[in-house]
């Protein structure tokens, strides 16, 4: 009997705040959007140094050991520190993702980096070519295809991690949901949702027109 009155919220939306849960939207995908950037290009290096076949063993193990530590730290936690940080507001959330992702982005394309043929890369070195220009020319080029792969999967979820930042003050949505959950406008929520919903379902459209075109 205590879900009803919940129930009727959410089967009657109050389509009048569409429009501040879609710019609300808009902040959050934007967040996810330069947060799995910022992360993708600060991994690519910590990437090559977390793998084995182009890090010393000294450098992969502390390249590696630096990325479980950021691993470990659930990305709420990495959002409450920046919102202290650097204030209340979607800067703080980007940078819990740029943090965050980088953890998982880290271990993911090192291990795509350990995985390429090593032929291609003995070529390149063996033209007297330094390492650095050799895992650029031999090795990126292999793993980009898995890389790729990797950023688009987490752009998804990031999008839904970015949701819930906003829960600490972090922006976007997230903030929209605290509000309406703490007034328990379950009919407001369900706008949120919706929203949160479309931008998942477009995201996921776009990351399979990527990867139609380029993998």
């Amino acid at each position: 009997a205590d879900a009803q009155p919940i129930i009727e919220q959410f089967a009657d939306p109050d389509w009048s705040i569409l429009q501040d849960a879609i710019d609300a939207t808009v902040v959050t995908v934007q967040m996810s959007v330069i947060g799995v950037l910022g992360a993708s290009i600060i991994s690519l290096p910590l990437g090559l140094l977390a793998a084995r076949n182009v890090a010393s063993t000294p450098v992969y193990m502390g390249t590696r050991l630096f990325l479980s530590f950021v691993r470990c730290v659930p990305d709420l936690v990495w959002a409450i520190c920046f919102v202290v940080i650097v204030g209340l507001g979607p800067f703080a959330g980007t940078l819990a993702i740029v943090v965050g992702s980088s953890g998982s982005f880290g271990k993911l394309f090192a291990e795509s980096i350990e995985s390429v043929d090593p032929k291609p890369v003995d070529a390149v070195r063996a033209t007297g070519a330094p390492n650095i220009s050799a895992s650029v020319w031999g090795i990126l080029p292999q793993a980009f295809p898995m890389l790729l792969s990797y950023i688009l999967f987490y752009w998804e979820s990031t999008v839904r991690n970015a949701a819930i930042f906003g829960l600490v003050g972090a922006g976007g949505i997230g903030q929209l949901i605290d509000l309406h959950l703490g007034l328990l406008r379950y009919d407001r929520l369900a706008v949120d949702i919706v929203c949160i919903f479309v931008a998942v379902v477009m995201i996921d459209r776009i990351s399979a027109l990527i990867r139609s075109r380029l993998l």
